[in-house]
């Protein structure tokens, strides 16, 4: 399996994903604080497909995590372009109530504070999309009972989730189709190889105490300064969007 991932991409990930989390929780509603959830640790595969083509032109293994205190860690692995293996990864640390993005590329972090709000609200989802909802599709993944839920983002982008109430509605599986159809549309699956039950290593959770803390638009420059030889991860209009976000939540 090719397990290569860009720099520019996993820079991007982590930058966007940190804005990202932060328009959607502005966007739903906020629910009311859920029980402490079931601490696992799960390895995943992201496959990417061309039109109705049934190989995959790219594999990606990642790893998430889950603290019974709704703490959260997603990490990933990619090469530099001098071939070096780094690490980036998205803490979500509730207890501490910050949203930390890891850079290893450019050993940079990038913090937004969350609210007692963003916290009720990480706590609550997505529990309620999947419990105590009987007219939901079911069937079993890895041994756990799931529950499809099925989404129309906009436009022609389809996603389909299978749930598991077991560990907080966590999705084993994701598959985002955008297109028509055919050979005009591509395929995205996020799918859980194994998950281990129990709280996950601290290790997964820590965060650099020698790394600088940095703006995405400071991040991005210091991957242009470290590896001259690639273009900026995002534009410059990306990257003062990300910043005001960024500021927003200091």
């Amino acid at each position: 399996m090719d397990r290569k991932l860009r720099p520019t991409v996993v820079v991007l990930f982590t930058a966007v994903a940190a804005v990202g989390s932060f328009t959607v929780v502005k966007r739903l509603r906020m629910l009311a604080q859920a029980p402490a959830r079931k601490p696992f640790t799960a390895v995943m595969v992201e496959k990417q497909y061309a039109g109705d083509s049934s190989q995959a032109s790219r594999a990606e293994v990642y790893l998430r995590a889950f603290r019974s205190d709704g703490s959260q860690v997603t990490v990933q692995q990619g090469q530099s372009p001098r071939q070096e293996w780094k690490e980036s990864k998205v803490v979500l640390d509730l207890t501490g109530k910050k949203r930390v993005t890891v850079d290893q590329f450019t050993e940079s972090l990038t913090t937004y504070r969350l609210t007692d709000g963003d916290v009720s609200y990480y706590r609550s989802w997505p529990n309620s999309e999947c419990s105590g909802r009987p007219e939901l599709g079911q069937s079993t993944l890895l041994g756990y009972e799931v529950r499809k839920v099925e989404k129309q983002l906009g436009g022609e982008t389809h996603l389909q989730l299978l749930m598991a109430p077991a560990l907080g509605c966590f999705e084993l599986q994701e598959t985002y189709t955008v297109g028509p159809g055919g050979t005009r549309s591509y395929r995205v699956t996020r799918e859980a190889l194994y998950v281990i039950e129990g709280e996950p290593p601290p290790g997964l959770f820590e965060i650099p105490a020698s790394y600088a803390e940095r703006a995405p638009s400071e991040v991005s420059a210091e991957f242009v300064r470290r590896y001259p030889e690639h273009k900026p991860p995002f534009s410059d209009e990306t990257a003062q969007g990300m910043d005001e976000v960024y500021q927003a939540h200091r």
